[in-house]
């Protein structure tokens, strides 16, 4: 398990940055996803949405 994963153990949301979607990220959104965690996805320039 990597670092990212175990770390959303102790996490209350999970925020994504970025277009680009890494395949460790896929695994992290699926894993916060799966644990009902909220997601926040934030453009390059920090907008939200």
């Amino acid at each position: 398990m990597t670092m990212g994963l175990q770390l959303l153990d102790i996490c209350k949301e999970l925020w994504v940055f970025g277009h680009k979607i890494s395949e460790g990220m896929k695994a992290e959104i699926e894993k916060a996803k799966q644990m009902g965690m909220p997601i926040r996805y934030f453009s390059e320039s920090m907008e939200e949405g």
